[in-house]
């Protein structure tokens, strides 16, 4: 996932972690479908603590019940989990 949105000529930042592309964008130009960004959208940057992502995982665990379910985690690739450590990571997979 790319991160370095500061760098891009075609972002504009706009507030804080927020950048508007002032160009159409194409993240993966090899890939088959790529990760297209267009003129005038937004792209927010979040990095939630992990403290948050499990009170989120607790608030649908809680609504889920006993109901079979899964943990999926969007964004995380190797470069954001290496802000958690194993312990958090394992925490927020895990079953309860």
């Amino acid at each position: 996932m790319y991160s370095k949105f500061n760098e891009l000529l075609q972002l504009k930042e706009v507030d804080k972690n927020t950048y508007e592309a002032i160009a159409n964008i194409n993240f993966s130009p090899d890939s088959k479908y790529g990760d297209n960004v267009y003129k005038e959208s937004r792209i927010r940057v979040e990095r939630p603590t992990a403290k948050e992502i499990l009170e989120v995982k607790e608030l649908i665990e809680h609504k889920l019940g006993n109901k079979p379910h899964s943990n999926i985690l969007y964004h995380l690739d190797e470069s954001q989990l290496s802000h958690y450590s194993d312990n958090e990571i394992n925490k927020i997979y895990s079953r309860n």
